[in-house]
């Protein structure tokens, strides 16, 4: 269980820099008309561990 909480420790730190990038990839594509799912998908997922380490933190 140990091992378990410090990978998550460290996922909150990790989490925020992927979220970032990968929005301004997105934004990047969409100026560019590439095509966004990759950045969608990496975006809305670290947002997710990042709401769910929030809620579950209190």
């Amino acid at each position: 269980m140990g091992i378990i909480i410090s990978i998550g420790m460290n996922l909150i730190w990790l989490t925020p820099i992927v979220f970032v990038t990968s929005l301004i990839g997105a934004i990047k594509a969409i100026k560019e008309e590439r095509k966004t799912t990759p950045y969608t998908i990496t975006c809305s997922i670290s947002f997710m561990l990042i709401v769910v380490s929030l809620f579950f933190s209190n």
